[in-house]
């Protein structure tokens, strides 16, 4: 009696486990900008580390056409850099199959440098696909008669990008920075930016009520830059949970996420 009741326990753990894993959620978010005439929708992906939900991803591409984007934002970690190749079709095929039909905007996350040479064919491919690779590079794009600058910084704090960080500065567009860390955004808030994208926390892994998350690479115990919406010196920070397992494999009350923006007019 007691064995079969322990069993249905276990296997009640375990499903809840694995749902916690696979299930997809769609994050809504609305945000006002005195730059923004017609409204706009991004859709906002981060560190799929390999991970397929369906047949080819079919499943997560779907939900991401079904929210409408005008464009998709990928703020690293597509592939796994301990992988040796075998989870990188997986993010190239799934970037490469939504830019057939949605413009994808994409930086490098730390398990890319983890990578070497393999990433650099990684990259290939993608640009290959015509997804932009945005390597401290900026991509000025037009959405809805709206001028957008998007910027991706894949190099954090290095020195190198402070030209960089003031010439896009100087843009009149609604500007958008692409960098894989959210913890910078302390430091890139002061270059009078609009919209910050960022991943990497991974939503603190573990997601407890009335806490929050529980770890997060480069910030660690109970990190302030885990998931949502933060805003400081009028400019504003998007994180994702993302989407994939990070090297401690099992989520908690923090599913996949895919975040749909929706930007209006003020």
């Amino acid at each position: 009696m007691y064995s079969i009741f322990y069993f249905l326990i276990f296997i009640l753990i375990a499903i809840f486990l694995y749902l916690e894993n696979n299930t997809l959620t769609i994050t809504k978010l609305k945000l006002t900008s005195d730059k923004i005439k017609e409204k706009i929708n991004i859709v906002h992906i981060s560190d799929l580390h390999g991970k397929s939900f369906g047949k080819n991803n079919e499943k997560l591409i779907e939900k991401i056409k079904n929210e409408k984007p005008d464009f998709i934002l990928f703020t690293g970690d597509l592939t796994n850099g301990r992988s040796k190749g075998k989870t990188d079709y997986v993010g190239i095929n799934l970037l490469s199959e939504l830019n057939k039909i949605i413009p994808v905007y994409y930086i490098n996350g730390n398990h890319e440098f983890d990578g070497g040479e393999r990433v650099e064919n990684l990259l290939k491919e993608l640009s290959k696909n015509n997804v932009k690779v945005l390597q401290n590079k900026i991509e000025q794009i037009k959405v809805n008669n709206l001028k957008v600058s998007i910027l991706g910084i894949e190099e954090g704090l290095k020195q190198n990008t402070l030209p960089l960080l003031k010439s896009f500065e100087k843009e009149n567009n609604l500007k958008i920075i692409l960098c894989h860390y959210p913890e910078f955004f302390e430091y890139y808030c002061k270059f009078d930016i609009d919209l910050m994208f960022s991943g990497h926390a991974h939503g603190g892994q573990f997601i407890f009520p009335f806490v929050g998350g529980l770890y997060a690479p480069g910030q660690g115990i109970f990190p302030k830059y885990y998931r949502g919406i933060h805003k400081k010196n009028n400019s504003t920070l998007i994180v994702s949970r993302g989407l994939g397992p990070s090297r401690f494999p099992q989520r908690l009350f923090n599913r996949p996420e895919i975040i749909s923006l929706e930007i209006t007019t003020k």
